[in-house]
């Protein structure tokens, strides 16, 4: 441990964060802030907060998860994991290590809803959905914090839209992202709002009902599906059952026995993505039967 608390020393007076390439940041963290010496992990958490955070990014909290590459857009799914993974990690210590640096990822988390477009992305959301889960795990009211339904809403589907329109890969995963996040983040809101949660409800089952919805968003759609039930699981059920037989067959568009080259083609494509399709809902029914 001693040499652990060293090395960190070393790191947070004499090596400033953008010497350090982005993998060897999201390494370093994931190993300090999890190792199982209390003193190496807290003095990880001060070279966090008072040298990258600080001297590194000005406290800009969303300039400190771009330099963890959190949404990681042009990275394989399982490194996006890591790097999202270890980006909560760093969020996990800014919220509670003092009032002012959860002061600071409440204003990252709030630009996302200001008038700036160019300010509404994916690491805002993230911060977000961090910090009502943080508000809501203490018991805290969220109120003033969560969006209203209607908000949330709005912003879940011009996400989700942007996933549809995006024409790069990169565009896809960040869209991807801030639609995980804001569904994660959704449960945190308010259900009194009847016409809200309804809009909820049929947005999310829409999302889950259409292929092209990625992967990495099912199971944050499932999880703001689950929220509109409020707690009633008997209902929830009846909604996932519901989605999985609505879900389009892309065979049932097929008719006649064409014989043209071209057809032919396009319906082996739509044969192989209704087999990928089946294929996806068995996982999505084994993961609410050990739910």
């Amino acid at each position: 441990a001693e040499v652990r608390l060293h090395a960190l020393a070393v790191l947070r007076d004499k090596v400033e964060m953008r010497w350090l390439s982005i993998s060897q940041r999201v390494h370093l963290l994931e190993g300090a802030l999890l190792d199982r010496t209390p003193s190496v992990a807290n003095a990880c958490a001060e070279m966090l907060t008072g040298g990258w955070l600080r001297k590194g990014c000005d406290n800009d909290v969303l300039a400190l998860l771009r330099a963890l590459d959190a949404v990681a857009p042009e990275r394989v799914a399982a490194d996006r994991a890591t790097h999202g993974r270890v980006a909560q990690l760093a969020l996990d210590v800014l919220i509670t290590k003092d009032k002012t640096t959860r002061d600071l990822v409440m204003s990252a988390a709030l630009k996302h809803w200001g008038d700036e477009e160019h300010e509404r992305q994916a690491e805002s959301v993230i911060c977000l959905r961090a910090i009502l889960a943080y508000y809501a795990g203490a018991g805290k009211d969220t109120e003033g914090i969560a969006p209203e339904l209607p908000k949330m809403c709005a912003a879940l589907r011009k996400a989700a839209d942007a996933f549809e329109a995006a024409k790069t890969e990169g565009a896809k995963v960040a869209a991807t992202c801030i639609v995980s996040e804001l569904a994660k983040a959704s449960q945190y809101c308010d259900f009194a709002n009847e016409a809200g949660r309804q809009t909820l409800s049929e947005l999310t089952a829409e999302l889950l009902r259409n292929l092209g919805t990625s992967d990495e968003a099912l199971s944050p759609l499932f999880i703001a599906l689950e929220a509109t039930c409020m707690g009633d699981q008997g209902v929830f059920q009846r909604q996932i059952m519901e989605v999985i037989s609505e879900v389009e067959d892309p065979l049932e568009a097929v008719d006649g026995d064409d014989t043209d080259a071209a057809e032919a083609d396009a319906r082996l494509e739509r044969e192989q993505a209704s087999m990928f399709a089946q294929a996806r809902l068995a996982e999505i029914r084994n993961d609410i039967a050990n739910k």
